[in-house]
């Protein structure tokens, strides 16, 4: 160990009495030092305008995929480390005093591990700006989350480490440095490119896969350290190590060339299998660093997986003519199985397959000319062969109507989870800017595998609104869209249309009754049926409109609601009258942390053409007032019950005290209701507007308004279900969402201290060094 401390300390001298060493921890200084000034000072800019008010202060400036400061390190670290190594070993041969080592008694391991000690060490040094960084933020961000950056400056420095024992066996391979130089970065791309290779045979793919280099240190930098990338880096070091060691040795004594490739050859072969097994997910271990634990599942999540008991199979059908069969192709796989790495942390023994199969759909019109006149069979080859896939592999149409669920799907891009004891449930992409599941829907998914469902039966048989209807006024979106993230079947619920106008029960499992505009009075049995309902403690969502108020009111006078008369109107330049923005109440802002939320970020939830809702209090439920129009009026949330004019398009109304219309604030739009009956929690939503919640609200946008009706459906229903459905998977905000000690008038100097004052104090250090050591 005292021989390789003393190489260490011999290459650091010559490293350190260099001027290249000193110049590439100058200009990588520089480099740094320009970018997280230009990432800081857009964080101070956005405080002094008043932008930035959340917290995760620390991920948006040193850590964020998009614009954080460490990944862009990660980009360009590679091209410091070859100018670094490409003469830590060719220097020997071009001076001659690899002779005198191996005269010496100094063996291979001994000069090839001291080198690489005085690599690491030099490589801490050049981590030395990064922690200086980490310091500054340590003093100006308020509670900053200090392990997830030092964990990201942990994973650059493994990096850092990794290229250079490739650049060490490198610059032993020839005695020209530019050649070694060269031939380290071609080994580097070659590690990046290796990840590409062989994506189509599966365990050609788990060794290939394994071994690129490409982005290892993404997961340091976002926080969490894993056992594999962190193996990974001390693998791949050890085998370029190794390589070096034998290379030296055979460099003192003559061997058979057939030995020396079997000796590597070995060296590879020990390495694969080591980092094969380490990638396992049984055998991963994980730590996630982040203040908030961000890189972990949810907690509702972890409770649903540890609820999955036995194996757990998720199978991807991809339908070459339907949208995102791209995105699984052979050499994606490995992409796509990392959207479930959270998963299998928690619950190694799933399984990921995936099928290939054709079917025409109508959602799948035919649109490039070459496919003109050809069978669906014929479409499919063509495009096999385009993507190089094994046709033969591929199911057939009829082969696809067998598996049950992607009828259901319409034979679009489907995973179909499934337990060992043939218990399935399906999960789907979407048509949004996201396109795939995230965690609450993937959790909502797998928790139907573990819990009887929530069912909800809309009424029909007088003409409510349909959740099969596709006109602006139906609810299929929101109930049962499967391209919608936000519908009720995506987040974990049962839909199902039901009718009592032949004398039928609401069936027992229905858990939450939807009663929605209808345009005609329900008979006395109908109305019996519901009041039923009511009495035993189901669950109720009653929406109405105007003019059609009277409908209901068999059913909602019993709760002590009335609805008022009229149609709320409210003044305004760029929107029709009878369209409401409503606010968020105090009351509704305690039922969950979505609506806490809008009502902090003053979101408003749109009702087109509504009723103001009146209540009495003493029916013995708790009443909640969770949206109403604003508290204050002024000449634009000027307010009021319109009840002459119907025709908003050709007619502009005014307030008339004569016809009964007064001024209103803070009116009901949506109001709460809950009791305790027949043993169990009773909870009742009512709405003045049906149409709040229909498919063309959900499809319009309103420029230069913040609304989000969606979270008026997917809150609401939580609510129903005891937070059961959807899933809750957002996460508290960071603490750190606060600057100190600086401000827009210090960014000058910001900027100077860490492109100009710290890069000259090394460039100052390393000259007075280089001129002692000539002096001496």
């Amino acid at each position: 160990m005292k021989t390789i401390f003393e190489i260490a300390k011999n290459e650091l001298k010559i490293l350190f009495y260099s001027p290249i060493a000193w110049l590439m921890l100058i200009v990588f200084t520089v480099q740094t030092g320009i970018q997280f000034a230009d990432i800081f000072n857009s964080i101070v800019k956005s405080f002094g305008l008043g932008f930035a008010t959340g917290g995760g202060i620390t991920e948006a400036i040193y850590s964020n995929d998009l614009m954080g400061f460490l990944p862009r390190i990660q980009q360009y670290l590679y091209l410091y480390i070859p100018l670094l190594t490409m003469g830590i070993m060719s220097r020997e041969s071009n001076t001659g005093s690899i002779k005198l080592l191996f005269s010496s008694p100094i063996n291979n391991y001994q000069i090839v591990i001291g080198k690489y000690v005085a690599l690491a060490v030099y490589n801490s040094v050049l981590m030395i700006p990064l922690l200086i960084y980490a310091l500054f933020g340590f003093f100006t961000i308020e509670s900053i989350d200090i392990f997830l950056v030092l964990t990201g400056i942990l994973g650059l420095y493994l990096l850092a480490c990794t290229y250079s024992a490739i650049g060490l066996f490198m610059s032993g391979l020839t005695s020209y440095q530019t050649v070694a130089a060269i031939g380290t970065l071609a080994v580097l791309a070659a590690l990046t490119y290796v990840g590409t290779v062989g994506q189509a045979i599966p365990l050609v793919r788990d060794i290939t896969f394994w071994l690129c280099i490409s982005g290892r240190a993404s997961e340091f930098i976002r926080g969490l350290i894993c056992s594999e990338h962190l193996l990974y880096f001390i693998i791949i070091s050890s085998m370029f190590l190794s390589f070096a060691v034998l290379q030296l040795r055979y460099k003192r004594s003559k061997i058979a060339s057939l030995y020396k490739a079997l000796s590597y050859i070995g060296v590879i072969f020990v390495i694969v299998v080591v980092g094969y097994i380490s990638s396992r997910p049984s055998l991963m271990a994980y730590h996630d660093s982040t203040q908030m634990k961000s890189q972990t599942l949810t907690k509702n999540s972890q409770e649903v997986i540890s609820k999955l008991k036995g194996g757990l199979t998720i199978t991807t059908y991809v339908n070459l003519f339907a949208n995102d069969y791209t995105s699984v192709l052979p050499q994606y796989y490995n992409s796509d199985l990392n959207a479930y790495r959270s998963y299998m942390r928690f619950k190694p023994d799933i399984k990921m397959n995936y099928q290939y199969y054709y079917h025409d759909s109508p959602g799948f019109p035919v649109t490039n000319p070459k496919d003109a006149g050809l069978t669906s069979k014929e479409r499919a080859e063509r495009l096999a062969n385009v993507y190089k896939l094994n046709f033969r592999y591929f199911m057939s149409d009829k082969e696809s109507e067998q598996i049950q669920g992607l009828s259901e799907e319409d034979y679009r891009f489907t995973r179909i989870i499934e337990t060992e004891d043939g218990r399935t449930v399906r999960l789907r992409n979407y048509l949004d800017n996201m396109r795939v599941p995230l965690e609450s829907e993937i959790t909502a998914a797998m928790k139907r595998l573990t819990v009887k469902p929530p069912k909800v039966g809309f009424l029909t048989g007088h003409n409510e609104r349909s959740i099969d209807g596709q006109t602006d006024a139906d609810y299929f979106t929101f109930a049962k869209s499967l391209t919608f993230r936000y519908a009720l079947i995506s987040q974990g619920f049962d839909t199902e249309a039901l009718s009592i106008s032949d004398g039928s029960k609401i069936p027992s499992d229905v858990d939450i009754l939807v009663i929605s505009d209808p345009k005609s009075e329900y008979n006395e049995t109908e109305v019996a049926e519901i009041n039923r309902y009511i009495a035993e403690g189901g669950n109720l969502l009653i929406a109405t409109k105007p003019n059609r108020t009277h409908f209901l009111k068999p059913i909602v006078e019993q709760l002590g609601i009335e609805f008022m008369d009229g149609v709320l109107v409210q003044k305004s330049e760029n929107f029709a009258p009878d369209l409401i923005f409503g606010n968020i109440t105090k009351e509704g802002a305690s039922l969950s942390k979505t609506f806490m939320a809008m009502s902090a970020k003053k979101e408003k939830i749109t009702f087109p053409g509504t009723s103001g809702i009146s209540y009495q209090t003493d029916k013995g439920f708790t009443l909640i007032p969770l949206v109403a129009t604003d508290s204050i009026i002024s000449d634009s949330t000027l307010c009021w019950n319109e009840r002459n004019i119907r025709n908003f398009d050709d007619e502009i109304p005014e307030l008339n005290a004569n016809d009964g219309e007064k001024a209103l604030t803070s009116v009901p739009l949506a109001l709460a209701m809950e009791r305790n009956i027949n043993e169990k929690r009773q909870r009742i939503i009512v709405m003045g507007s049906a149409d709040c919640i229909s498919n063309g609200e959900f499809a319009v946008n309103r420029l230069g308004m913040n609304t989000n009706n969606y979270a008026l459906i997917t809150e609401s229903f939580r609510w129903f279900t005891n937070g059961e459905f959807p899933i809750d998977t957002s996460r508290e905000s960071g603490p750190d969402n606060e600057l100190k000690l600086v401000d827009t008038s210090d960014r000058k100097i910001i900027k100077n201290v860490f492109s100009i004052v710290i890069p000259g104090i090394l460039a100052l250090m390393g000259i007075i060094l280089i001129v002692r050591r000539k002096n001496h």
